[in-house]
């Protein structure tokens, strides 16, 4: 599964929608040094569940999840999801 790159400074979708997604994981990786906020599109610096580095969230959605990055360079976060089949 993919690394998506959090602009800095911004909300960045991560996934978009999926109608066949079950679970979504989403983890910020042990190397980055911010603090994310996952949520919808209105995510923010002051909005949206917080996502330390090392940690991971498991979300049930098929909506589309953004991820804000505060700091002043783009970080990654590694996203995995499971499917229906």
């Amino acid at each position: 599964m993919p690394e998506v790159s959090l602009d800095a400074g911004t909300a960045t979708m991560i996934v978009g929608p999926n109608a066949g997604r079950l679970r979504l994981t989403i983890a910020n990786l042990a190397i980055n040094t911010q603090t994310f906020r996952i949520g919808d599109v209105t995510v923010s610096a002051f909005t949206g569940a917080e996502l330390k580095p090392g940690e991971l969230i498991e979300i049930e959605t098929t909506v589309e999840i953004y991820g804000y990055n505060p700091g002043n360079n783009p970080e990654s976060v590694f996203v995995m999801w499971t499917e229906e089949e």
